[in-house]
């Protein structure tokens, strides 16, 4: 849209657009309130496994900033167990970058900062949001779906590599078993 704002600011202008009569106090109770959001219940057992195992480097890529993820990763007791299985976060905020997801800018991005190439197929997303599955396709990627609704996939923006009901299934999903 021809300016970059980071995550936290998008955020803060949604919630005053979404909640006008909302106090500043307000708002910023919500907002630290963000930085301590638990996982979905099957995301710990999950991550569990793929790290006992040992097979798979575990990346958080997100359009939020840095700060968020740390605070989100070191506030969530749902996630902070796993914090040294996880490699460096990448964000859409970094300097080399500053673009957001769906962007295929932010895919390869990933794919430099660790130095991967999508073309072998070892490249993995895993989301529940729609928009992101689809920019990882575009950008070459596998892409899990986590379709916790059992609803399947009607985005018609492509077409996940594979979908999943739960974090527990992403070990046979993956090919890790």
């Amino acid at each position: 849209m021809g300016s970059y704002l980071d995550f936290e600011e998008v955020t803060r202008r949604s919630l005053a657009q979404a909640a006008p009569t909302l106090s500043a106090e307000k708002r910023n109770k919500v907002m630290e309130a963000y930085a301590h959001l638990e996982t979905f219940k099957d995301v710990g057992s999950g991550l569990r496994a793929l790290a006992q195992q040992g097979k798979a480097d575990l990346v958080i890529f997100t359009n939020g900033t840095r700060a968020m993820v740390e605070g989100a990763v070191s506030g969530s007791p749902s996630l902070s167990p796993f914090a040294k299985n996880l490699l460096p976060a990448v964000v859409v905020d970094d300097p080399g970058l500053k673009h957001y997801k769906p962007s295929p800018a932010a895919y390869n991005f990933v794919s430099s900062t660790y130095a991967r190439d999508a073309s072998n197929g070892n490249l993995w997303l895993v989301s529940s949001n729609p928009f992101d599955v689809a920019g990882a396709r575009s950008a070459g990627w596998n892409a899990v779906w986590v379709d916790r609704a059992g609803a399947g996939w009607s985005d018609g923006l492509g077409t996940p590599s594979t979908i999943v009901r739960d974090f527990g299934q992403l070990e046979a999903a993956l090919g890790l078993e």
